[in-house]
Formats: structure tokens, C-alpha cells, sequence
């Protein structure tokens, strides 16, 4: 051991000469210099950033562990590589959550239904967190948190991992570049810009994100909500156009075609995010 963190956590270097955070009950008891019983680590974690080694220091042991335990969940159900402080960054939102919930904050979650219907597997892990963590801590957790829980695994993917060939490999198409070729086609089909620092730019960016995640991983999205694809194809057709040539750049960059459902959640993105610009474009050449 060469530094200790808290009484559950210590800097360690192991026998390749590499540093990483060792964390188990007790561990920080241990003098510096000595050596760790292996017996008393039950968690490892290496190249840390700085921010994560001082979260470490403020968070909770049994937060941290429901964390951890969620990240191994996460990483073994889906398709998807999660960022290596990812375990960090979850520990950090519920430690918040948590506090929010004890000061009797609540905060509306507009997004819920949208995570729900769009990221079930996730929301379902969210929902098994709250739980967990309603026993933990003696607290109502609302189920509302399984949304934003849901988004903090969406939004902490490694696009950029090298792996076994889960995710995209060099030939195929890079999220930033479909990203990119679908922004273009939606403004040039509605004649818009974009503003992409805006809430409904980053929540298509997320669910195109998210898409390509599942792509990549060769997964697919089906369900009985896709019988309601022809119907909405229908009452909204220019976004149903935009979705198609999205769906191209799919088929052409990655070689994998969207299923109807699929094709559904994109055009209602499409359309919300098309809307909000047309009214802002509105609201603009009227103050003129």
C-alpha cells in the first residue's frame, strides 16, 4: 500500500509495477508500505483519472459497492463498452440522488417515459438499483431515478474502446461520422441549422448514439410497438424521409438495416427535434 484514500479504500501498486485503487471493507487499516491481504480486496480498479481518485475520498464504501456491482451488471448485459471511470461517474449520481432524496428535493424528470419506452433493458437495471437502494438506505427511492440512472449508462459509452469486435472496427462507420452525415440530411431536408448545444440536439445525438451502439454490437430493437411504425411513417412523413435516408447511411456504413421499430423511435426524434427548430427559426424571423 502507498496511500490510503479512506478506511475502504488504498493506492497500491501490484506485482507488474502498475498503480490502481484497491477497495474492501477495512483495507485502509493496513500500515503504509505493507503488503494487501488479496483476502480483504474485493474490488480493483486502475487508470483512474484525478477527479475519480478524489471522489473516492467523499463517497460512501457502500455506495461505491452498489456501483461497482452495477457496472460489472451493465458490462455483462450489454452489448456496449462503458468508459473506465464509469464506476465513478454512477457513484457520483447516486451519492447526489441520495442526498436529494434526504433533503426532500424532488426534481422533475421530463425524460422518463422517453428512456423507459427507449432504453427498457437500462431503465430495467435503473429500476433494480432503486430498489437496492431503498433497502440499503432506508429511504424512498421514486422510480423516476431508474431514468436518469438509465441515462448515466447511455451516456458513460466508450465509443472510442478497441475490444473483440463487439463494437465498430476501422473499416466501419464512426458514430461521429454518422452523427455528422444525419445532422446534414436533417437540415437539408427541412431547411434548418441545428443548434447543437441545445437539450433536444443532445437527446437525438444521444438516442442516434445509442443506436449505434446496439448496431455495432449487432442487437436489434423489437417489440409490439413496432405495428405503430405505418401510422406515424404516415402522419408524419417528411421526418419518416429523413429517417429512411438515416437508415441508409446504416445499411451503407455499417451494413445493418433498422428494424421498424427502430425506424418509429427516429422519426419521433426527428420530428421533436425538427419542431423545436422551426418554431425558435419562427420565433426569429418574426422578431425581425
Amino acid at each position: 500500500m502507498t496511500a490510503k484514500i479512506n478506511n475502504s479504500a488504498v493506492l497500491c501498486i501490484d506485482d507488474n509495477g502498475e498503480e490502481l485503487v484497491a477497495f474492501g471493507k477495512g483495507i485502509g487499516f493496513c500500515e503504509l508500505g505493507s503488503e494487501v491481504d488479496l483476502q480483504r480486496v474485493q474490488r480493483t480498479f486502475y487508470d483512474l483519472d484525478p477527479q475519480s481518485s478524489l471522489l473516492l475520498e467523499e463517497i460512501d464504501p457502500r455506495v461505491l459497492s452498489l456501483a461497482s456491482q452495477t457496472a460489472d451488471l451493465v458490462r455483462d448485459r450489454f452489448a456496449y463498452r462503458l468508459s473506465s471511470n464509469f464506476t465513478f461517474v454512477l457513484a457520483d449520481h447516486l451519492s447526489f440522488a441520495l442526498k436529494r432524496i434526504r433533503e426532500g428535493i424532488a426534481v422533475h424528470m421530463p425524460l422518463v417515459f422517453d428512456v423507459e419506452q427507449q432504453y427498457p433493458a437500462e431503465y430495467e437495471v435503473g429500476l433494480h438499483l432503486c430498489k437496492r437502494m431503498s433497502r440499503e438506505f432506508g429511504l424512498s427511492i421514486p422510480q423516476r431515478e431508474a431514468a436518469g440512472i438509465a441515462l448515466c449508462f447511455v451516456n458513460n459509452m466508450d465509443c472510442g474502446a478497441e475490444g473483440d469486435g463487439d463494437l465498430a472496427d476501422d473499416s466501419q462507420l464512426s458514430f461521429d461520422e454518422l452523427l455528422e452525415r444525419s445532422v446534414c440530411v436533417i437540415e437539408k431536408g427541412f431547411g434548418i441549422d441545428l443548434d447543437r448545444s441545445s437539450f433536444n440536439f443532445s437527446r437525438f445525438a444521444t438516442h442516434l448514439q445509442y443506436l449505434y451502439m446496439r448496431a455495432s454490437g449487432g442487437k436489434s430493437l423489437t417489440s409490439e410497438n413496432a405495428s405503430m411504425y405505418p401510422m406515424l411513417a404516415r402522419e408524419y412523413p417528411d421526418a419518416s424521409d429523413i429517417a429512411d435516408s438515416i437508415a441508409a447511411i446504416f445499411l451503407d456504413g455499417m451494413s445493418r438495416e433498422l428494424s421498424d421499430e427502430e425506424l418509429l423511435y427516429l422519426i419521433m426524434h426527428i420530428n421533436r427535434l425538427c419542431e423545436k427548430a422551426q418554431i425558435e427559426r419562427c420565433d426569429v424571423d418574426c422578431e425581425a
